[in-house]
């Protein structure tokens, strides 16, 4: 019986439109400078010494796509992500690099890490007086037509802005990331999962990454949005799926799913995409550049590869890779999603 079961809520989903002239100024002249990068360390394998062909353009646009994809969800993580780059440049140790791959580094290489370096600069003062008040503000907006809500982001570094402005609006609310406590995780699941027999109110709204978006029900909440785009669909229904559950019978019956979306910022990152051969980058990127490396502890892999991909930290997503930069993170699900879907 239907009745007794419950039903799914009926769903409202909306976009919502962020524009910013200011924004937009300092998002033209940063995609100028972008293309004066060489990304050299992300290019590595093209240094080569019998390696005369030294095309770096599938990688830099692989680059400049997860740059800019952090542009869309933040200024604060586009940011942290320049910065780190930046940082890991300045940190360059030439020998260590060249023990690690077995040639050695032609002056190229060192040449492109100081252009990089210069251009790095440049792309961060175009931001020094940008920030995310306006877009934050926005997301507000619509979370507090709710009483309970949640804000999906792919990154920590947007986390950051919007628990600051739940804190300064004096709301009750947690932060989940990778390095959140299972107690915290029990304590959230208290107070926003309906199929529990008896609920706590103590937290109006949740501000998280993907560690929540799978696996746990959240089908208190009435509103949930994407402070970000999702570039995979199936990752986007499982957030969704959060809320969008079965509902005990009265409870609540309708839900409100809201994707920001800064149009000229997706329409560039499309474009960016479609000029890059995926079958092609990975083919050669997999088989032919990259040294071999054992996944001891992840099943599905037989064989992974040294790759640079700058992304944040989190421990329940993300496996750690050896490279010629030291340990970097890996997120393992876009990277076998790229697999699987340009191979």
């Amino acid at each position: 019986d239907s009745e007794l079961m419950g039903r799914f809520p009926e769903k409202n989903v909306i976009s919502i439109e962020y524009e910013n002239t200011t924004f937009q100024k300092a998002f033209h002249n940063t995609l100028r400078l972008m293309d004066k990068l060489s990304f050299p360390m992300q290019n590595i394998a093209n240094y080569q010494p019998d390696k005369p062909d030294r095309d770096k353009s599938s990688m830099s646009g692989i680059m400049k796509c997860f740059l800019l994809k952090r542009l869309d969800s933040s200024i604060n993580a586009f940011k942290v992500s320049v910065d780190n780059m930046y940082q890991e440049l300045r940190k360059i140790n030439i020998k260590s690099i060249e023990k690690e791959t077995g040639w050695e580094m032609p002056m190229e290489f060192r040449t492109d890490c100081d252009k990089d370096k210069i251009v790095l600069s440049e792309i961060m003062d175009e931001w020094v007086e940008q920030n995310d008040t306006e877009k934050v503000e926005l997301a507000f907006q619509h979370l507090l037509q709710y009483p309970k809500g949640i804000i999906f982001t792919e990154y920590r570094a947007s986390l950051d802005v919007l628990c600051q402005e739940a804190e300064k609006r004096g709301l009750r609310y947690s932060r989940i990331d990778g390095n959140s406590s299972d107690k915290l995780l029990d304590i959230v699941q208290s107070n926003f999962d309906a199929n529990l027999s008896e609920n706590t109110d103590t937290i109006d709204y949740l501000f998280t990454t993907d560690v929540l978006a799978e696996s746990v029900n959240l089908h208190i909440a009435k509103m949930l949005i994407h402070f970000d785009q999702k570039w995979n669909p199936s990752r986007t229904a499982q957030r969704n799926g959060r809320i969008d559950r079965i509902l005990k019978t009265g409870t609540h019956t309708h839900i409100t799913i809201a994707d920001f979306k800064t149009q000229y910022i997706v329409e560039k990152i499309l474009e960016l995409e479609k000029k890059i051969d995926h079958k092609q980058f990975m083919g050669e990127m997999f088989l032919q550049n990259l040294q071999p490396y054992q996944f001891s502890q992840v099943p599905e892999f037989k064989h992974g590869y040294y790759f640079y991909y700058p992304y944040e930290e989190n421990k329940c997503y993300f496996i750690a890779i050896r490279t010629w930069a030291g340990d970097i993170l890996i997120d393992e699900r876009s990277l076998s999603s790229l697999v699987s879907n340009h191979t």
